[in-house]
């Protein structure tokens, strides 16, 4: 059935009670951004490794070549051809202190003496500086759009309802739950990518991205499964009667958007790997632009869409990961920056040797994810066996902590 907004006289004294509680309890949480922060210094540090290595074998490939050479002409000298006369150098002794302090005298003087002028440290520190801000300000701002889509949720749900919000906190959390697996999983794209861009073999990633393409496409019609069983699981885990039917409408709203969002992750890490940050901030607010005028139209009814409360949140959602998806692969597709890698030139099968090997460095990063997500994120599904007011309470502070 539908359902209809609350007013705000029937929530507003046990619903800022509640919201007072969990706020006092809020601060001790560190900020939710952090959930990941090992497994992304995990990556990153793998990813630098990896580019170190793919040049470092490359001048091992090159030193062989001029060791190759070198062998080649003293075979050739062996067999009579001539040889380069050899030079002798004539050995000169140092100058002395009273040599020195002549030919200082005699040397014109200039406004830059390179004794007295080191490279300058500063000057080296703010060029790093630079290169690290123009990195990772898009990546922030990305992470920060992200942010924004969880606070439009819970506005959006929030003035429908105390009973939407607890089903769209409990939904949030089913179904961000079993993402952190791929999520952490497709982290091994990005080292990947990198080895093979400072190896000089720009023609192997695409390959390695359409084979990336597969497993992210697996792992989220996997997903897709998982997710439609879990709403049989809120009996089960003793979630609260009157909150189990906006949850599972959310739920069947959100789950068409889960192959969706590990495509969009697959192609975001592409653009990492090759140190090209922007596209993450742009498709972030683009879309939360999508969102927020979607998100109010389904949910309330507006525009001449019928009212669908926390389902129509979730449909809202699914329908601007697919915007964010179709429109991140038309961008590599006609952007000049990725033409000469070709990624979408050809088909390519499933090949179980690269999928295997992205499988090896990314699963293990995804259960560190999920372990360290997963204790916040439980947290909602425990209180949401207190009943609607408690887990909606507990979504609007921990939603205002992660935004502080």
């Amino acid at each position: 059935g539908q359902q209809r907004p609350q007013r705000a006289r029937q929530a507003a004294v046990p619903f800022k009670d509640a919201v007072e509680h969990v706020a006092d309890q809020a601060g001790e949480m560190p900020h939710q951004p952090l959930h990941r922060l090992p497994a992304g210094v995990a990556v990153l540090a793998q990813q630098r490794r990896a580019a170190v290595g793919a040049v470092a074998a490359r001048a091992r490939r090159v030193g062989g070549e001029r060791v190759g050479r070198g062998r080649a002409c003293r075979q050739v000298g062996r067999c009579g051809h001539r040889r380069p006369r050899e030079v002798r150098v004539r050995y000169r002794p140092p100058p002395t202190r009273r040599q020195r302090a002549t030919l200082d005298r005699c040397r014109p003087q200039s406004r830059h003496d390179p004794r007295m002028s080191s490279p300058s440290a500063p000057v080296r520190f703010r060029d790093e500086v630079r290169t690290t801000a123009v990195l990772a300000a898009p990546l922030v701002a990305g992470h920060l759009s992200t942010g924004l889509i969880g606070f439009v949720d819970n506005v959006i749900a929030g003035r429908h309802g105390t009973n939407t919000l607890a089903g769209v906190a409990v939904g949030t959390a089913l179904f961000w739950l079993p993402m952190m697996v791929p999520m952490g999983t497709l982290m091994a794209l990005p080292p990947s990518v990198s080895q093979l861009d400072g190896a000089g073999r720009r023609a192997e990633v695409g390959p390695l991205f359409r084979q990336a393409l597969w497993l992210s496409l697996a792992l989220g019609l996997l997903l897709f499964a998982l997710l439609t069983l879990s709403v049989h699981a809120l009996a089960p885990m003793g979630i609260a009667p009157e909150v189990r039917p906006a949850a599972t409408a959310f739920l069947h709203g959100i789950r068409w958007g889960i192959p969706a969002l590990t495509l969009y992750y697959c192609m975001r890490y592409l653009c990492d790997g090759l140190h090209w940050t922007l596209p993450t901030m742009a498709f972030g607010f683009g879309g939360l632009l999508v969102l927020l005028p979607l998100g109010y139209a389904l949910t309330f009814g507006a525009f001449g869409f019928a009212e669908r409360g926390a389902g129509g949140l979730g449909l809202a959602s699914s329908i601007m990961m697919w915007a964010q998806a179709l429109a991140f692969a038309l961008y590599l597709v006609r952007s000049r920056r990725f033409k000469a890698l070709k990624l979408f030139a050809r088909f390519d099968p499933p090949r179980r040797h690269e999928i295997s090997a992205l499988l090896r460095t990314g699963l293990p990063i995804g259960v560190t994810v999920l372990m360290e997500g997963s204790l916040f994120i439980v947290t909602a599904l425990l209180i949401g066996r207190l009943g609607e007011v408690p887990v909606a309470a507990h979504q609007i502070a921990i939603n205002v902590a992660s935004m502080c």
